[in-house]
């Protein structure tokens, strides 16, 4: 009777173990900090011949940048985005716990009261967004209003929920916009950095 209370007991030691490991495996933090961020996009549109719009993204560093400008009459809008792009590569239904670690900032001038100038930062997983920040510039007064925001450190969780081989895409996007119904010199940008994307699995029930 001994030996089968021991061979139990040592069953029930093993199956613990067994069971923490696929408990800490399955709600392990994974962290990505640049240079792994593997997806980046961005789109620079205009209309008219003094509208201008840029867009730059680094999987290197995570800096992003969008930036309009218009000088005199049309509409510029630029957005960038990067983050990272994950595969559930296992033979279960898992959740994730997504967040995100950044900073961001909006420059905007305008020397109208007409024109909009607009900055916007958002958070996506699989295209659903999230708003973190909706800025535009005042009205300008008849002379030139600037705006040199200040630096901003934020983070934002996601959870989104995967079949098995379905994949997520995590990412930040900027967007700048500037539409100029009357002559003037207006720019909108939106900078910053990704600093990091985190994860963790939790089983699906």
């Amino acid at each position: 009777m001994s030996s089968m209370s021991a061979i139990l007991a040592v069953f029930f030691v093993a199956f613990a173990i067994i069971f923490g490991i696929i408990v800490w495996m399955d709600t392990k933090r994974v962290y990505i900090h640049p240079p792994k961020y593997n997806y980046k996009s961005g789109n620079a549109d205009t209309k008219g011949e003094s509208a201008e719009a840029d867009h730059q993204e680094s999987e290197e560093t995570g800096e992003l940048n969008a930036k309009a400008i218009v000088d005199g009459t049309g509409n510029a809008l630029a957005t960038a985005e990067l983050g990272f792009e994950f595969q559930n590569s296992g033979h279960k239904e898992f959740a994730y716990v997504i967040e995100f670690i950044f900073d961001y900032r909006f420059s905007f001038e305008t020397n109208n009261d007409t024109t909009k100038v607009k900055g916007k930062v958002e958070t996506f997983v699989n295209s659903k967004p999230i708003t973190v920040a909706d800025e535009f510039l005042p009205i300008a007064d008849d002379q030139t209003n600037l705006r040199n925001g200040q630096l901003v450190e934020a983070s934002r969780k996601r959870r989104v929920t995967l079949q098995p081989g379905e994949k997520f895409n995590a990412y930040v996007k900027f967007t700048a916009i500037v539409d100029g119904v009357d002559p003037g010199k207006c720019s909108s940008e939106v900078v910053g950095k990704l600093k990091e994307i985190a994860y963790r699995t939790e089983l699906s029930t």
